[in-house]
């Protein structure tokens, strides 16, 4: 019986970097959803059938840290896999940590390193 694909859901208001991150998860099985703001991300987290968030911190209207603390204030998605996928140099990954997210990827780098991330992520979570 063939493995259900896992689905991420890619929150980031450029459709360039969805684009990307989906061709590079979709080359390891796993299936992308990509959300352009927070309203779009809560109605795909709504339905709970997201297995991770790969969440960018930079985007108009509400950044990511402070979607990521309405998704860990939903009951369906407390213990939801949520990585911080950013350009954003400035940002501390153990203030990421601190405030909910399970890991942390600086957007642009190795392709590897975002596969990987996921896949512990995912496997943690399991």
């Amino acid at each position: 019986m063939k493995r259900k694909a896992k689905k991420v859901l890619v929150v980031d208001d450029s459709g360039d970097d969805i684009l990307l991150a989906k061709k590079i998860l979709e080359k390891h099985g796993l299936e992308v959803i990509g959300a352009y703001n927070w309203m779009e991300a809560l109605e795909y987290l709504e339905k709970g059938e997201i297995d991770l968030v790969l969440l960018d911190l930079s985007m108009p209207d509400m950044n990511g840290l402070d979607l990521l603390g309405i998704i860990r204030k939903q009951s369906n998605c407390i213990d939801l896999p949520v990585v911080i996928y950013t350009a954003v140099n400035s940002i501390d990954a153990n203030d990421c940590a601190i405030r909910g997210s399970t890991a942390f990827v600086k957007k642009y780098g190795d392709p590897r390193m975002l596969i990987r991330t996921i896949e512990d992520v995912l496997e943690m979570a399991a």
